[in-house]
């Protein structure tokens, strides 16, 4: 990606206001990925997606997932993030996948994971 972005000339720069970013991996890799957005592009980075599994059939846990977004969430803030949006529901409704169990809130109850309280804790709200 850093390739391509580096190919964009000026005029390309000058045409949005804000470069939206879905992160994912460690919370250095995160972190590196929205400093690299905004030293290539020059704007203000949103991220608009981010998560991590729940779901022990991916390698998670509602445990693992509420100390990763501890983790990720001010780091990519850190990095330059304006914006960090993460995952709202689980997606189960559309099959197994590492992505189905991203949600703070279980599918298809709809009741909270401890990464919400995690995060309310966080941002104080």
């Amino acid at each position: 990606m850093a390739a391509r972005l580096q190919a964009c000339d000026s005029a390309f720069a000058a045409r949005f206001d804000v470069a939206s970013l879905h992160a994912r991996g460690s919370v250095r890799a995160v972190s590196k990925q929205v400093r690299e957005e905004r030293r290539l592009l020059g704007h203000p980075v949103w991220v608009t997606e981010m998560g991590t599994p729940s779901d022990p059939a991916f390698g998670g846990s509602e445990a693992g997932q509420a100390a990763y977004l501890c983790a990720a969430v001010p780091a990519a803030w850190r990095a330059g993030a304006r914006v960090v949006f993460v995952t709202a529901r689980d997606s189960g409704e559309f099959g197994s996948s590492p992505y189905a169990s991203e949600g703070v809130l279980r599918w298809p109850s709809l009741d909270p994971k401890p990464a919400l309280a995690a995060l309310q804790t966080l941002t104080g709200r």
